[in-house]
């Protein structure tokens, strides 16, 4: 009878861990600081939306953006898209995931990487935004992007509700997204 009850409860904890290793909840949330952030929005069990943004200091003052969604495989999200489609150009990426301890406290960081030969994902200064790793900064992503400098914003949780339905989305600033969720009659708003 003991055994029945360890081999049950065994296979309980088993099943919780790998569902929630399988699951984008634990990614979830918004990495880095105002001028250079990464969220991560939950879209299903398996595909987030991600924004990262950049905001270049001193000497060049550039700053970019980039949308996309990613699929968790194996412990780190993954997205895969074609930049320009006219060059045939790819971008692709992986998010790991790890624990790091920082002044005595523990904290999730997630490492954006380039796939070797496929980093063509838009202007250069956006590259500062890969290989680097940001720390998570709270556990409630915003659903919401805001331009600084004009009155556009950007839904994530209208692209989520895209990617939920099937619909694939293609835009690269906030401005291209807040257009997009007005035209297929998305709440661009939280």
């Amino acid at each position: 009878m003991k055994r029945i009850i360890f081999l049950t409860l065994l296979l309980v904890s088993l099943s919780c861990y790998a569902q929630s290793k399988n699951d984008t909840k634990s990614y979830v949330g918004t990495y880095g600081y105002s001028s250079q952030e990464l969220i991560i929005y939950p879209a299903t069990n398996s595909t987030v939306v991600i924004y990262m943004d950049i905001n270049g200091g001193p000497p060049y003052y550039t700053g970019g953006s980039f949308y996309g969604t990613a699929t968790l495989k194996e412990d780190s999200l993954h997205h895969s898209s074609s930049w320009r489609d006219y060059e045939g150009k790819s971008c692709e990426f992986t998010i790991s995931f790890e624990d790091k301890v920082i002044a005595e406290k523990e904290m999730k960081a997630a490492k954006v990487n380039f796939v070797e030969n496929h980093s063509d994902c838009g202007s250069g200064f956006l590259r500062r935004s890969f290989n680097v790793t940001y720390f998570k900064s709270s556990d409630i992503p915003k659903s919401v992007v805001e331009n600084h400098f004009k009155e556009d914003t950007c839904s994530l949780k209208g692209l989520a509700q895209m990617t939920k339905e099937g619909k694939i989305f293609k835009v690269s600033s906030d401005e291209e997204c807040s257009l997009l969720l007005k035209s297929i009659n998305i709440e661009n708003k939280p």
